[in-house]
């Protein structure tokens, strides 16, 4: 066990070498590197090599909560969780979270490409989506997806010309951002969050300062990234995350909502898919949830898993009970208050570091929530 800093050249290399053994891997949630991004502005962040006779078998990354509680590394932003494991490995999470002094470890999108998480704990995988070339240039899988939505493609297209016609020329812009296009952004997030009653992850303690970190890190193997859609000097929309290498992953997604009747959002992914070539992308992430828009333009899904497993130490096993009290009091059911209130309170313990604060936020999610019918709202 050892803070992002103390991991060695050694210990990274052998940790990428693992995230090649599968494409599933291949992103950079997923990386040393993010865990050494988070490290540098969370003390709790803590790393577990799995080693047998030198060589690795698992890694994964987490922020080491109070009674032994893990969650995944960058939290709420954790689209895609480890462990990363080599497929020879034969022993259960369980026993990889009592070797690494864990209690209990929840996670929403763990990545298991290979089946080896079948315990007690595990969820039944549920789609993630991505853009991905796949060694075709960016015009054929354009034309290839406008193909399967035709008439929705043919409607993006409208909509770009009207914009262009009723307000200015649409042009794509990408890279570092300015802090002036970041914050603009951010607010308009922001403001979304709040009309919507969502915990504002761009504000609150814990997920700003990875908003933040990743903003100001410019590194060969990762780096802050922004697309941007602009009428000349002003943004109208983007998308702001992390790169690694050929592969984007987005976390803020915003748009001027002066703007919404055009749909600013999807005519970035309209605009950003013909240029991932030119962007030097290969692969441009889209997580999970809201396929409603993201099925016009994915082209590879990626399953990922639930977890909430505890280890055999007594610890492990008084997490066990309590989660056992929650199932009793109706947490299983997704749409139910207990459901609700559970997962509130994951989510905002994971962006807020005040009980203060939590409290407020998790007073708010209830009031907007308790009495909703959605059967799997979300936070975007």
């Amino acid at each position: 066990m050892t803070h992002p800093s103390g991991l060695g050249p050694g210990d990274i290399a052998d940790w990428r070498a693992l995230c090649t053994g599968h494409p599933d891997y291949a992103s950079p949630l997923l990386h040393p590197e993010f865990a050494q991004l988070v490290g540098r502005r969370r003390a709790d962040v803590r790393c577990f090599l799995l080693r047998r006779h030198g060589r690795l078998l698992g890694a994964m990354a987490v922020h080491m909560r109070s009674f032994g509680l893990a969650r995944p590394v960058g939290s709420p932003f954790n689209d895609y969780s480890g462990p990363v494991l080599h497929p020879d490995i034969d022993i259960s999470l369980a026993d990889y979270l009592s070797l690494a002094g864990v209690a209990s470890y929840r996670a929403q999108n763990v990545v298991d490409p290979y089946g080896l998480l079948t315990e007690e704990g595990v969820m039944e995988a549920t789609a993630s989506y991505a853009i991905q070339l796949d060694g075709r240039t960016p015009a054929t899988v354009f034309e290839s997806q406008r193909a399967l939505h035709a008439k929705r493609f043919k409607n993006f297209r409208r909509q770009s010309h009207r914009i262009a016609d009723e307000v200015g020329a649409l042009e794509l812009r990408w890279g570092d951002p300015t802090p002036d296009e970041l914050q603009q952004l951010f607010r308009w997030k922001s403001d979304q969050y709040r009309k919507e009653r969502l915990v504002d992850v761009t504000s609150t303690s814990y997920s700003a300062s990875v908003l933040q970190e990743s903003a100001i890190t410019h590194e060969p193997d990762i780096a802050g990234f922004m697309v941007k859609l602009m009428v000349g000097d002003r943004l109208i929309a983007g998308h702001f995350g992390i790169r690694s290498g050929t592969i984007f992953h987005p976390w803020i997604s915003a748009f001027d909502p002066a703007l919404g009747s055009y749909s600013p959002g999807i005519l970035v992914l309209l605009h950003a898919l013909p240029a991932m070539e030119e962007m030097g992308l290969t692969s441009y992430d889209l997580a999970a949830g809201h396929l409603h828009y993201k099925k016009y333009f994915a082209t590879h899904e990626r399953r990922v898993r639930e977890v909430c497993v505890s280890s055999e130490s007594a610890r492990g096993r008084l997490r066990k009970a309590a989660r056992e009290v929650w199932a009793w009091a109706g947490r299983r059911q997704f749409s139910s208050l207990p459901a609700r209130i559970n997962r509130n309170i994951e989510h905002v313990s994971a962006c807020e570091a005040g009980w203060g604060a939590r409290m407020i936020q998790v007073g708010n999610a209830f009031v907007r929530r308790a009495t909703s019918t959605d059967k799997k709202p979300e936070q975007t």
